[in-house]
């Protein structure tokens, strides 16, 4: 009965440590992306390029607050380049424009 003990306590801190673990894997996952202001709401009457190019600075400004939020350091790694190949994007964009 001894070792029952003993047992019995080590079960009970390991389900404690799961789901405390657990209950942090749930907060990450349900975090979203805050949602881009609609573009016709946000930004005022202009040509259609400088609408583009004020979208897309919006969605980078929107990821890169997502970014710093980030816990996980890989996922911010990776957001931080997603968002590099935006800002490219948007250069050529406006070159193309």
């Amino acid at each position: 009965m001894r070792y029952v003990e003993v047992a019995q306590n080590d079960v009970r801190e390991a389900y404690d440590q799961a789901m405390t673990q657990l209950s942090v894997i749930r907060s990450v996952q349900t975090r979203t992306l805050p949602s881009l202001p609609l573009p016709a709401a946000a930004l005022p009457q202009q040509t259609g390029s400088d609408k583009l190019l004020k979208l897309m600075a919006a969605m980078i400004t929107c990821l890169e607050s997502h970014r710093r939020d980030e816990l996980d350091a890989a996922r911010s790694k990776q957001l931080h380049r997603f968002i590099k190949r935006i800002r490219k994007a948007g250069y050529d964009l406006k070159d193309i424009l």
